[in-house]
């Protein structure tokens, strides 16, 4: 059977090489001694080991190959031949005498095998209801995961199977951990572990740390990391940077089921990862005897249910991610008093975010998007401010009150803040201090007003403003932080006027959108010329005029381009758009006329240009009411939404 196979009943590999050190759980432990004992020292056995019969049969070997060369020489007189031989065979028979063990009825020299270690299962398992591990009634069936992991750990222990008083092992920690181990990877049927697995060094990857199942000098488990990848958002920089050193399984290597409840007994365990796999059921309240675990990561899978109570008052908790499951209800409040990370986005969480977060006083990064919260986002996270990292709340919808500006006031260490797609009211503060920390500055569809504080500006690490469909009005700043690769603000009552033109200094500018925003004057052709990493050009619905500039046709990445709803810009197509790199264009109710049969080649089968006025165009798609454009241009935000879902926190 091939190593991935499950365990059949009659397939046990007891080979020297099972048991060789490369395959203990010491291997690849950072902090071993050099003088540390291996796996082999630590173990006593009685009588003639599988190892001293192949010592024996090798002396053995010898003495007749000797024999076979001596017989072959020619002697001149028979009887000292004779005595010669006499002699050795004398020899012989003494030293085999010496080295042959003496007949014992409990000799365990022979291989063992499933069928040889049956009295061990029975004696494991007979242990582990004395110790309340296993009750009476519990299935210990022969193929059940408990009966592959009493299996397991009476082959991977070598006094057990040849001591006749193995209950000193059978009760130590050790032993019980390699048993929930086992129980735990046999019940979550994972494919790549089988009855010849190292516990202590599965799925290790060099140069990281946390990579696998690992162990400290006795054995005990430290960290078992079998998530499938990592999580991207907690690549950040945070105080607890070790946090983030995730290995995952490959791909078809994922754990399914439910943890066992058996998993609480591992109370040496500081990190645990089970990251996007398929476990289900719910979180079993046993984990909260993990009185050392540290962070705690299950998101991605299919887990529903509630949160169990004792998990808040976990006093060693310093990180736990829930991210993308099926659970509800209210997660335990006024607790979590040590955390410093948590992320449950994708749930259904209902409650009031101000209580969830009341007693968290070491926060750093908390993420809980999309779910049901409510209340106000001042008084939860003004307390935070100072110690902030990461703050994601988008898209719970009943989150208001007005906008915390101590985050933006008074919050040095803050590099992400979303809190877009809730109703949020008040204004952005006026005086923004000097930050070069904060990236990200998500608000859109919210209830916010007011002006654009010049004093934005002072974010010069920021890459992404995102403030779409608020109300925000008055003059647009005339600078911007010069880093930003993504400027959203469409659907805002601003004062009419251009793009204004200091704006060419953003040449890192990537996905730009200012549909709705009651824009005017020509098109600017420095876009062209400066913006020469763009590929989303957005400036529909406002009130532009003149022709398309030339230079526009020269962004070598632009694939993308809203015109439609621009009466006055008119005109024919520039020839440099024949080379660019179009995916969809949009001048829907313009007076852009000419050949736009260039775009066709270079697209999907789906019409890639939607206009009004176009003289000729096999791909295109010519419409002059809203009835016909509709579902063009419906499809296509849908499109550009879910490419720039990045920058929405989707």
């Amino acid at each position: 059977m091939s190593e991935t196979g499950w365990l059949d009943e009659d397939e046990v590999n007891l080979s020297a090489n099972a048991f060789a050190e490369r395959d203990s759980c010491f291997q690849d432990v950072p902090d071993r001694k050099a003088d540390s004992p291996t796996i082999h020292e630590l173990e006593t056995t009685e009588g003639v080991t599988e190892f001293d019969d192949l010592h024996l049969n090798q002396g053995l070997d010898a003495i007749v190959r000797v024999d076979s060369q001596r017989k072959r020489r020619r002697v001149g007189a028979i009887p000292l031949y004779c005595i010669l031989m006499g002699v050795i065979a004398v020899v012989a028979i003494t030293t085999m005498g010496i080295m042959l063990p003496k007949s014992n009825n409990n000799d365990t020299s022979e291989p063992r095998t499933v069928q040889s270690n049956e009295e061990q299962v029975t004696e494991i398992q007979k242990a582990l209801v004395e110790q309340g591990i296993l009750n009476e009634n519990d299935s210990v069936e022969p193929g059940s995961p408990r009966y592959k992991a009493i299996q397991f750990v009476a082959v991977h222990s070598e006094s057990v199977s040849q001591s006749d008083s193995p209950s000193q092992e059978i009760n130590s920690y050790a032993f019980i951990a390699r048993y929930v181990i086992a129980l735990t990877l046999y019940t979550l049927r994972g494919p790549w572990f089988t009855i010849n697995s190292p516990i202590c060094s599965l799925f290790h990857k060099q140069g990281e740390p946390l990579s696998g199942i690992r162990c400290d000098e006795k054995g005990h488990p430290t960290s078992l990391n079998l998530g499938t990848y990592s999580f991207p958002l907690e690549q950040l920089k945070f105080t607890k940077s070790s946090f983030f050193e995730l290995v995952g399984l490959a791909e078809g290597q994922a754990l399914s089921g439910q943890i066992p409840t058996e998993f609480g007994l591992l109370t040496s365990v500081q990190h645990l990862n089970f990251v996007n796999n398929s476990l289900d059921g719910s979180i079993p309240s046993e984990l909260c005897k993990l009185d050392q675990l540290l962070s705690l990561k299950l998101g991605w899978n299919k887990l529903r249910g509630t949160v169990p109570e004792c998990m808040g008052q976990m006093e060693s908790l310093q990180l736990l991610n829930l991210n993308f499951n099926d659970l509800g209800g209210s997660l335990p409040e006024k607790s979590f008093r040590n955390l410093h990370e948590m992320y449950i986005n994708a749930n259904n969480f209902t409650q009031s975010l101000p209580d969830l977060v009341g007693n968290m006083s070491k926060l750093v990064g908390f993420s809980a998007r999309d779910n049901n919260f409510y209340g106000n986002v001042a008084s939860a996270f003004d307390r935070h401010a100072e110690s902030l990292v990461f703050l994601d709340l988008g898209s719970n919808r009943r989150l208001g009150g007005q906008f915390p500006q101590s985050l933006l006031t008074n919050a040095p260490n803050l590099e992400y803040l979303s809190i877009g797609n809730n109703a949020i009211e008040g204004r952005l503060p006026w005086n923004i201090p000097q930050n070069d920390k904060l990236k990200v500055l998500s608000v859109y569809s919210n209830r916010m007003k007011g002006m654009i504080p010049p004093s934005i500006a002072n974010l010069t690490s920021l890459t992404q403003f995102i403030a779409s469909d608020n109300q925000f009005s008055g003059p647009l700043p005339s600078k911007l932080p010069t880093g930003l690769a993504a400027l959203f603000l469409s659907g805002n009552p601003f004062s009419p006027g251009p793009i204004p033109e200091e704006w060419a200094s953003l040449q890192r500018m990537i996905a730009f959108r200012m549909r709705r925003t009651r824009r005017n004057g020509n098109l600017p052709a420095w876009v062209g010329q400066n913006w020469t990493e763009l590929t989303l050009l957005d400036i529909g619905a406002n009130n532009f005029e003149g022709s398309i500039p030339a230079s526009w046709g020269k962004l070598p990445q632009l694939e993308y381009l809203f015109l439609n709803g621009n009466a006055q810009v008119s005109g024919g197509v520039p020839e440099s758009f024949a080379t660019s790199s179009w995916k969809k264009v949009v001048v829907y109710q313009t007076n852009v006329t000419g050949n736009w049969e260039f775009a066709c080649p270079k697209t999907d089968p789906e019409p890639a240009v939607l206009g009004t006025h176009i003289d000729k165009c096999s791909c295109c798609v010519l419409c002059d009411e809203w009835t016909c454009a509709k579902e063009f241009i419906d499809r296509t935000d849908k499109t550009v939404n879910w490419v720039y879902r990045n920058y929405l926190g989707v």
